[in-house]
C-alpha cells in the first residue's frame, strides 16, 4: 500500500509568519497578488496594509498609468524591471479625468473638479487633502458677468496686476506645477508639502490639516518664483529648489506644526543660465551624496514640421538630450558630468519626479541609463499626443523601449495618453 504524501497547509500558517513572510518579497506584485491565496491569506495582507508595514526589500518606481482596459475605477502600475503590470482598484472619483501632477513619498498628487489638490495611496485608497486654491497667496476666486466661477491669478503679493485669468476646468491643468512631501501623509501635521505653482514657479507650503498655505520667500525677496522642480532630502531635512536659471535655493519648514517663524531659505548655487528651456530637475546621488542638475532638452520628432494651419499640440514631443552636471556650492559653478561617473546608477525621471538609485540595487534594471516618463511644460495640453515614455542610454545618447514592455513606448496605446504616467515609488504607509 503506498504511503500518502504529506501536503502543507499553508493556510494553516500562523498569521506573523505569513506577515513576515509577505514584507520579505521582493516584487510588489507578488505582495498584493499573495493576499489572493485563501482567506487566511487575505486576512493577514489586510493587517499588513493596517499596520503600515514597510516590505523589508527595495522597490524600484513603478509607472503609474490609466487605460481603457482597466476602466474609471482601476489604475495600472507597470514595473519596469519585469515588464510586468499590476492592476490596483481605487475609487472612481480619485482618478477619473483628473489631472495627476506627480508623486510623492508613494502618494499621488490629483486635482479635483474645484480645483483642489488631494493626496491618494493607490495601494491603501487612502486620501488626504490639501488646503484649498483660493488659500495660495496669489489666487482669488470670483465671479463673471455671465455668473462663472472664475480664478484670478496675480503676478505679485501685492495684488496690483492680474497675469491671467482661469475658468476652474483650465486652472486645475495649469496652477500646480509640482508637489513634493517630507514624508508620508498617514503621519498628519508631520507631512510637510511643497508646493510649486502660478503664476511662474511661486513657492508655498502647507502641513496635512493646515486650512492654508504659507508663501515661501527667498533672501531679499517677498515671495518666490521661477522655480521649476524640487526635492526633499532625508538626509538633512531640508527642501531644495531649483529654478530655471540654474540657481538652487535650500528650504528648511519649522519641523513643529505649531512653529510661528517662517521657513529658512538660503542660496546654495547662483544662476547660471538665462535659458528657460527643457525641463529641469534635482537629482540626489546616494552614497557620494552629490546634488545633480539634469536639464531634459524635447522637441518634435524627426521629420515633423508645424504647417501654418497645424496645431503644434498635436503632434509629439520626445527627448532629443540630456545634460547632467554636478552643483559645486563651493565654486559656485555646475560642472558637466560625464555618462561614465554615472554608469553604476540608475536615474528615474518625469513629472514631478525625480530619483537616483546604485544600479546593484536593482539587476534587472539597465545601470547607466535615465528611464523617463512624459514631463513637457504643457503636458496638460497635450492629452492626445504620444507620450514620451523611454530608457534614455546616458552613454548612447539614444532613446530605448522601457525593457521586457514593447507596447509601452508605441504610440497606439491609448493609456499613453491622459492622464499622463507618472513615476511612483508604492508603499503601504
Amino acid at each position: 500500500m503506498e504511503e500518502e504524501t504529506a501536503v502543507a497547509d499553508w493556510s494553516a500558517l500562523p498569521e506573523d509568519i505569513i506577515i513576515t513572510v509577505m514584507g520579505c518579497l521582493s516584487v510588489l506584485g507578488d505582495l498584493v497578488r499573495s493576499g489572493a491565496v485563501c482567506s487566511t491569506w487575505r486576512d493577514a495582507y489586510a493587517t499588513f496594509r493596517r499596520l503600515h508595514l514597510p516590505s523589508t526589500t527595495a522597490q524600484p518606481p513603478w509607472l503609474l498609468y490609466a487605460c481603457d482596459a482597466h476602466g474609471p475605477a482601476a489604475a495600472a502600475l507597470y514595473c519596469p524591471a519585469t515588464g510586468n503590470s499590476l492592476r490596483v482598484p481605487l475609487p472612481t472619483a480619485l482618478l477619473d479625468g483628473r489631472p495627476v501632477i506627480g508623486a510623492s513619498q508613494g502618494w499621488l498628487v490629483t486635482v479635483d473638479e474645484v480645483p483642489n489638490l488631494h493626496l491618494v495611496n493607490p495601494l491603501t485608497g487612502a486620501t488626504a487633502a490639501l488646503p484649498p486654491i483660493t488659500t495660495l497667496h496669489n489666487i482669488e476666486r470670483f465671479t463673471s458677468r455671465k455668473g462663472k466661477t472664475r480664478y484670478r491669478v496675480y503676478d505679485d503679493m501685492g495684488y496690483s496686476e492680474a497675469s491671467i485669468v482661469y475658468s476652474p476646468e483650465k486652472a486645475r491643468e495649469r496652477v500646480y506645477h509640482q508637489v513634493v512631501l517630507s514624508r508620508s501623509p498617514a503621519e498628519g501635521s508631520a507631512c510637510v508639502a511643497l508646493l510649486l505653482h502660478r503664476p511662474d514657479g511661486d513657492v508655498s507650503f502647507a502641513r496635512v490639516g493646515d486650512e492654508r498655505w504659507t508663501p515661501v520667500a527667498y533672501p531679499g525677496q517677498d515671495c518666490s518664483t521661477g522655480c521649476r522642480h524640487a526635492i526633499y532630502d532625508d538626509a538633512d531635512g531640508l527642501f531644495y529648489t531649483l529654478h530655471y536659471d540654474g540657481s538652487v535655493y535650500a528650504i528648511d519648514v519649522p519641523r513643529a506644526a505649531s512653529a510661528s517663524s517662517p521657513p529658512a531659505t538660503r542660496e546654495v548655487m547662483r544662476s547660471v543660465t538665462n535659458a528657460d528651456n527643457g525641463s529641469k530637475y534635482l537629482v540626489r546621488v546616494p552614497c557620494s551624496g552629490d546634488l545633480l542638475q539634469v536639464w531634459r532638452f524635447v522637441d518634435y520628432d524627426d521629420g515633423d514640421e508645424v504647417e501654418e494651419d497645424e496645431d503644434a499640440e498635436d503632434l509629439p514631443l520626445s527627448t532629443k538630450h540630456l545634460q547632467i552636471f554636478k552643483v559645486d556650492g563651493g565654486e559656485q559653478k555646475l560642472v558637466e558630468a560625464s555618462a561614465a561617473s554615472l554608469e553604476d546608477h540608475v536615474l528615474f525621471l518625469g513629472h514631478g519626479f525625480s530619483a537616483c538609485f546604485p544600479a546593484e540595487h536593482f539587476p534587472a534594471l539597465k545601470p547607466g541609463c535615465a528611464y523617463l516618463a512624459d514631463d513637457h511644460e504643457q503636458v496638460s495640453m497635450r492629452k492626445h499626443c504620444r507620450r514620451d515614455i523611454g530608457r534614455w542610454d546616458m552613454k548612447r545618447g539614444q532613446m530605448e523601449r522601457l525593457s521586457g514592455e514593447d507596447n509601452v513606448a508605441a504610440p497606439s496605446q491609448p493609456w499613453l495618453n491622459w492622464p499622463s504616467p507618472v513615476w511612483i515609488t508604492p508603499t503601504f504607509y
